[in-house]
C-alpha cells in the first residue's frame, strides 16, 4: 500500500510538472507571437506614416497649396503623428486635412491623385494588419499574456483620403446599430 501511495505521489509531481512545463511553452509561443504581430503593426504603420509625411512635402512644394490653414493643419497632423504615434487623434487631424484638402483641390492632379490612390491602400494594409493583430489579441488566453508583456490593442485609422468621410468625434459619441433600440430598463 505504501508503494502504491509513492507511485501516485510520482504520478501526480509528473503530471504537474508536464503541465507546468506546457504552460510555459505555449507561454512563450503566445508571447513571441504577439510580440511579431505587433512589430507588424508598427512596421506597417511606419510605412503608412512615411507615406504621410511624402504627402506634406507634396503639398509643401505645391503652389496652390501655399496657404496658412493648409500650413497649420500639415504641422498638426505631423506634430500628432510624432507624439502620438497611431492613436485617435491622428484620425481626427487627418480628417481635418483630408476635408481641406478636398475643398482646395476639387479637381487634384495627377501627383496628387496618385498620392490618394497610396494612401488608401497602405491605409487598407495597415487595418488590416491591425485586425490580424487585434483578433489574435483578443482570443483566450492571448489577451492575458499580452496584458502582462504590456501590449495594447491597435487602433483601425478609418480616414478614406479624396472621398468625404464621417467626422471621427461624432462618429465616437454614437451608439453603436446594435444598441439604438435597446431598452436599457
Amino acid at each position: 500500500m505504501k508503494k502504491l501511495g509513492t507511485y501516485l505521489l510520482y504520478f501526480i509531481i509528473s503530471i504537474f510538472l508536464l503541465g507546468s512545463v506546457g504552460i510555459y511553452f505555449l507561454q512563450k509561443s503566445i508571447s513571441s507571437k504577439l510580440e511579431s504581430k505587433n512589430k507588424d503593426v508598427i512596421n506597417s504603420w511606419k510605412i503608412f506614416n512615411d507615406k504621410l509625411a511624402e504627402r506634406d512635402l507634396l503639398l509643401s512644394s505645391l503652389s496652390l497649396a501655399k496657404s496658412d490653414s493648409l500650413i497649420c493643419l500639415m504641422n498638426k497632423s505631423r506634430s500628432v503623428r510624432i507624439n502620438k504615434n497611431n492613436s485617435s487623434d491622428v484620425v481626427i487631424s487627418e480628417y481635418q486635412l483630408n476635408k481641406f484638402m478636398m475643398k482646395r483641390f476639387p479637381e487634384p492632379d495627377k501627383s496628387i491623385l496618385d498620392l490618394i490612390n497610396s494612401l488608401n491602400t497602405l491605409s487598407i494594409n495597415y487595418n488590416s494588419v491591425a485586425k490580424d493583430y487585434n483578433v489574435y489579441f483578443s482570443t483566450f488566453p492571448n489577451f492575458l499574456i499580452a496584458k502582462k508583456n504590456k501590449l495594447k490593442r491597435a487602433f483601425y485609422f478609418d480616414i478614406e483620403y479624396g472621398k468625404e468621410n464621417e467626422d471621427p468625434v461624432k462618429k465616437s459619441k454614437e451608439l453603436p446599430e446594435w444598441a439604438k433600440n435597446v431598452d436599457t430598463i
